[in-house]
């Protein structure tokens, strides 16, 4: 069998031609006032959120705020969250818990078996916990960010 090779042209999805479309129409970018960012968390995932909202905080040139969606968190996790919050410029912290409807997507996820914390599969629900927001960029708690989010 020969060796795989990368082709330009392989895709996971439509979204190239999707993003070429809204090239070629009148559409031009709009960076809106506040950049809307979302991360999964669980109490465990809580102990590497400080990095990643130093981070951004001291690497944003737009205010942002950063939607925090969990299951179920602990009053110690919840208090650290405010105590970072305040401590904060550039970046809000919001706290968003998922709605018990959702939670069905996520309650079946067999943890013995899965090598990541149930907060990292959070992602897969963002669209029904943040259903209010029409744009939202969605991050990994383990991140550092380094320069401006603006092109995202």
């Amino acid at each position: 069998m020969p060796v795989f090779k990368w082709k330009e042209d392989y895709q996971y999805s439509n979204v190239q031609s999707f993003v070429q479309a809204i090239k070629q129409s009148d559409y031009y970018e709009e960076i809106p006032d506040r950049i809307q960012l979302t991360i999964g968390v669980d109490d465990g995932l809580i102990l590497h959120l400080e990095a990643l909202v130093h981070s951004l905080d001291k690497n944003t040139d737009t205010p942002i705020d950063l939607y925090i969606i969990y299951a179920s968190l602990t009053a110690e996790s919840i208090s650290r969250v405010k105590f970072i919050n305040d401590k904060l410029e550039a970046v809000t912290l919001i706290l968003r818990p998922i709605p018990k409807e959702s939670r069905q997507f996520i309650e079946n996820i067999n943890m013995d078996k899965a090598r990541l914390p149930i907060g990292t599969y959070f992602r897969i629900i963002v669209p029904e916990v943040l259903i209010d927001l029409e744009r939202v960029i969605y991050l990994d708690t383990d991140m550092v960010v380094n320069a401006s989010l603006k092109p995202l």
